[in-house]
């Protein structure tokens, strides 16, 4: 059952849960040697007796992207589990002390991954004594280098409802398994579909090969919110696997594009991506969904979306349990709830999180069928930032010289 997701029907609040969105980089708490409060962090059971389980916790403390969101979910969350929410936003985050360990990547990746890192292994702030984070949503990216660094929480997904809420699709994508594990629960998608102006074609395209073969002189436009899909929408024309592809032909093949696209496409200073549809500047490409939802729905710009015959890139926010975690089953009660279709869709509203779930009754049949972008077609998840091979860089690296003019070195 997953009537009441506090383990207990919720006692009358004796005063005001409020939000406590705290100025991190102020107040991080400095934790001396290596280790990862594994002194106070109990371990996630592998499998749960009953659903919702009994986490004891008073207090859970998240970190996310949304701040807006953060504040309505934190009274919601409270008021349905009598289990208060303290919200740190992830980008506000600054560790307190240099990470060590495993080998980093260089530059400004190791910077990356050693800011989102300290929200798996440090305390919340200086001063809490709630301690580390129980509940973190994160990047693909993130996920994959903290399950190779082992400081995630694997989740009894059998158990947990969520994990049959979610689109099939994720059945598939193997970012957030390993070894038989499952080390967290999709929150939220970002993918790269094909849009088109639906009075300029005849009949929905069904294949990449619009944005190439199908396309006249200036009526192209990728997105600069996918714009590091574009590569990956190259691959998948070209044949090519968007995880190991073939890069001279990719680069020729974007070449190639070069006078296809929208002039001044690239200039992150002109018109944005919806002006230029709203103007019929382009008619095909690629969107966001959010961006395309202001086009059709705010806009009234007849645009339309599919996942072509060769597949849509697909990027994942998932919710995870550190294993710092003082209440991991209180951060795992916390990911539940944020599947659950009435809040996916209250965080869609607030701040366009694109929803993991059908949303069934709780938006409109239009805005249901909009955000349905699951129901058919193939995902290729995004290469791995923090991965092992130089996948992403590669791709970094291309566009760079294309967007340029170089030749390759």
């Amino acid at each position: 059952m997953d009537e009441v997701d506090g383990g207990r029907s919720p006692r009358p609040l004796s005063r005001r849960r409020v939000l406590k969105s705290v100025g991190v980089a102020a107040g991080a708490a400095t934790v001396g040697g290596g280790h990862l409060l594994s002194r106070d962090s109990p371990e996630m059971p592998r499998r749960l007796d009953s659903w919702p389980p009994d986490s004891g916790a008073a207090t859970v403390v998240t970190a996310d992207y949304y701040d807006q969101w953060s504040v309505w979910a934190a009274e919601a969350f409270a008021e349905r589990t009598n289990v208060e929410v303290q919200h740190y936003p992830t980008f506000a985050w600054n560790p307190s002390r240099s990470l060590g360990g495993r080998e980093k990547p260089p530059g400004v990746l190791c910077t990356a991954f050693e800011r989102v890192k300290g929200l798996f292994t440090e305390p919340s702030a200086s001063e809490e004594p709630e301690g580390s984070f129980d509940n973190v949503v994160t990047t693909t990216d993130s996920l994959g280098r903290a399950m190779d660094d082992g400081l995630l929480h694997p989740l009894p997904a059998e158990d947990v409802p969520s994990f049959d809420r979610v689109f099939d699709v994720f059945s598939s994508v193997r970012a957030h398994r390993a070894d038989g594990d499952v080390f967290g629960l999709p929150v939220e998608a970002q993918l790269t579909p094909l849009v088109y102006n639906a009075d300029y074609f005849e009949r929905p395209p069904d294949s990449w090969d619009a944005l190439w073969d199908g396309a006249d002189e200036g009526e192209v436009l990728v997105d600069t919110d996918v714009v590091y899909g574009h590569p990956e929408i190259a691959a998948l024309y070209a044949g090519e696997d968007p995880s190991d592809p073939d890069f001279e032909r990719l680069e020729s093949v974007l070449r190639r594009q070069r006078p296809l696209l929208v002039d001044g496409h690239d200039d992150r200073d002109g018109p944005s991506a919806v002006d230029r549809f709203a103007a019929e500047d382009a008619v095909v490409g690629s969107l966001s969904l959010p961006a395309l939802y202001e086009a059709r729905f705010e806009r009234d710009v007849p645009l339309e979306y599919v996942v072509p015959s060769e597949g849509s890139v697909l990027n994942c926010y998932f919710s995870v349990v550190p294993t710092a975690s003082r209440r991991p089953l209180a951060g795992l009660q916390y990911a539940n709830w944020l599947c659950r279709p009435e809040v996916a869709a209250r965080r869609w509203e607030l701040d366009r999180a694109v929803p993991t779930v059908p949303l069934v009754e709780h938006v409109s049949p239009a805005l249901r069928s909009f955000l349905a972008w699951a129901d058919e077609g193939q995902f290729h998840l995004k290469p791995h930032l923090f991965g092992p091979d130089e996948t992403t860089t590669k791709y970094r690296r291309l566009m760079q010289r294309v967007e340029e003019g170089e030749d390759a070195g």
